[in-house]
């Protein structure tokens, strides 16, 4: 769970915390992570971990079901990271453009960088809708939100699961 935790100096920075919701407490998800503002996380759904996102530090970390880190690498992140598992990969909105960033998660080689998928949509070129707002897979296709940094303007595009630009 993420939630709102007033930080030491009053700011309310998100926390990943572990609730027991039969007795509605909730407490951090690890000492080890008391001091991060999680930006973004996703839970592995076989083996039960998180890859998070800590974008105060510029960094991704992996931890295990006990809260315990087990690997953590420093990354270019964007303001707004969203992390998606698909297909033995960790996808991440690029901190540098209309782009996807694929990254491999296993423990010996996590963060590191496989591939850039760069998405031109015709119409977002014309808006100039340079960043990526957010990615899900979702009836067969990769649906994608690109906004236009500077007026704010958002368009949602749709992608084959190649990446191949549908509508």
């Amino acid at each position: 769970l993420s939630g709102d935790s007033a930080g030491p100096d009053g700011d309310n920075a998100l926390q990943l915390l572990r609730c027991e919701l039969a007795v509605s407490t909730c407490q951090h998800f690890s000492p080890e992570l008391e001091d991060s503002a999680i930006s973004a996380f996703v839970i592995h759904p076989l083996e039960g971990s998180l890859l998070l996102a800590d974008s105060s530090m510029g960094e991704l970390l992996k931890v295990n079901r006990e809260g315990e880190i087990v690997a953590r690498t420093t990354a270019p992140l964007p303001s707004h990271p969203v992390l998606r598992l698909h297909g033995g990969l960790l996808l991440m909105n690029s901190a540098d453009g209309p782009g996807i960033s694929v990254l491999r998660y296993e423990d010996s080689a996590f963060g590191q960088q496989l591939d850039e998928i760069l998405l031109l949509p015709p119409a977002a070129q014309q808006t100039d809708q340079s960043t990526v707002r957010n990615f899900l897979w979702s009836g067969n296709s990769w649906w994608v939100s690109l906004q236009n940094p500077e007026s704010g303007s958002i368009g949602l595009y749709r992608f084959d699961k190649e990446w191949n630009y549908l509508d």
